[in-house]
This record gives C-alpha cells, sequence and structure tokens, in this order.
C-alpha cells in the first residue's frame, strides 16, 4: 500500500456516496485506487485513465477461489489441488493455477475475475457508512487478466443494485433544482510519472452542440 502522503481524498460514505466519488475520478482521468475500510473488511478499487480495470477483497468469500466453488464451477477436491499450487507457486495468480490444472479455459476464467470484480464493485454501493480513500497512482496494470469496467457504467448499474436510493436521489436536489453542465478541467492531472492524462470527454462535442441549439 503506498504511504499516506499520497492520499489526495479521505471521507466518509456517510457524507460523501460512492457514485460521487467514482465520477469525480471518472472526470478528471485520475489513475490511483478507492479504498473503502469496512470493519476487519478492505475492498480496494484500481483505476486507470478513470475506468475501472480491477478489485480486491480481504473477504474471502469474495476470493475467485471460493466464488468459483459457491457457484459449482470447480469441486472441492479441485479447489484445495489449485490452493497447494497457488503456495508453490506464489507468483501466480489462482486464476493462472485452474487453468493451468484443465479446470477451466482462459475464455472462462476472464469471465470468471470479471464477474468477481463486479461483485465487489457493486457491494460499495449499497454502503452508507465507512472509510474511504483514495490514493494516487497506477496500480494491478500488469494483472493477467486485464478488465476496463466503464466507470459511468458501473455506476448506472450500481446505482440501479442501491436497497434504498433515496438517499442518492437526495444528493440531486429538491423540485425547484436547475442542472447544468460543469466544464471540463483546464489542466490535466499530472500522473506519479509526470505524464499528463488527457482530459477528453467524447461526448462533450455532442452536448455542446444540442446546447447550443436551445433557444
Amino acid at each position: 500500500m503506498v504511504g499516506e502522503a499520497r492520499h489526495i481524498y479521505v471521507g466518509d460514505l456517510a457524507e460523501t456516496p460512492l457514485p460521487e466519488m467514482l465520477a469525480t475520478i471518472h472526470r478528471y482521468r485520475v489513475p490511483g485506487v478507492v479504498e473503502a475500510q469496512l470493519g476487519d473488511c478492505t475492498k480496494r478499487v484500481f483505476i486507470l485513465n478513470g475506468d475501472i480495470i480491477f478489485a480486491s477483497s480481504t473477504n474471502r468469500a469474495e476470493s475467485l477461489g471460493d466464488m468459483l466453488l459457491a457457484a459449482g464451477r470447480i469441486t472441492m477436491e479441485q479447489y484445495r489441488t489449485s490452493a497447494l499450487m497457488l503456495l508453490d507457486n506464489p507468483h501466480k495468480r489462482h486464476g493462472q493455477i485452474l487453468v493451468q490444472m484443465a479446470v477451466l479455459s482462459e475464455a472462462e476464467m476472464r469471465a470468471a475475475v470479471l464477474e468477481q470484480v463486479q461483485r465487489i464493485v457493486w457491494s460499495l454501493f449499497g454502503l452508507s457508512d465507512g472509510l474511504v480513500t483514495f490514493t494516487l497512482g497506477a496500480d494491478r496494470v500488469d494483472e493477467i487478466y486485464k478488465l476496463r469496467i466503464p466507470t459511468p457504467r458501473a455506476i448506472l448499474h450500481g446505482c440501479k443494485t442501491v436497497p434504498d436510493a433515496k438517499r442518492l436521489v437526495s444528493r440531486l436536489g429538491g423540485k425547484n433544482t436547475v442542472f447544468s453542465c460543469t466544464p471540463l478541467p483546464a489542466q490535466p492531472w499530472p500522473d506519479p510519472q509526470g505524464e499528463g492524462i488527457e482530459l477528453r470527454d467524447q461526448g462533450a462535442g455532442s452536448i455542446d452542440t444540442c446546447l447550443a441549439g436551445v433557444s
């Protein structure tokens, strides 16, 4: 885990819901890690160029092996064998071991990893409190099974899973609230290596065109 000095945000979900945090990160295309501390459990969402590329959880039930076992996709014998092989090969991922054992194909494993990451991310949307930090820096970019979940799509789906959306809706204001487009940041946010992150909203041109035609 990176040092405390690199935390650029520390807050509580009770004050700033996860959708707001993710939307801001996506808008600035900032690379980093969103970490939620929930009692003894720590969940992390890894972001690159504003989109989600991976997620992890210290909750064993949310591990890849346990998820596959619970879903009946692998047997207990396969689970135990792969776990022992993983101990002998700590530089490998559990998914790599299962593919090596021919338990699952590469395509099946990629789909399983995507499902695991999505489950971890969706689980954070229903939280109404908990300490959250955002740490600047690229991480997990060398994952074997590379993912890219567009953050706007993740926010939309995540909000649909929230048991009680009233708290999120209340953040939008009252019935007399008027919304307007927020200008894009004038300067790219530099990454830890000093390279700027391009802040280009591909939909901005269409939005501006539509607004220009409003009388």
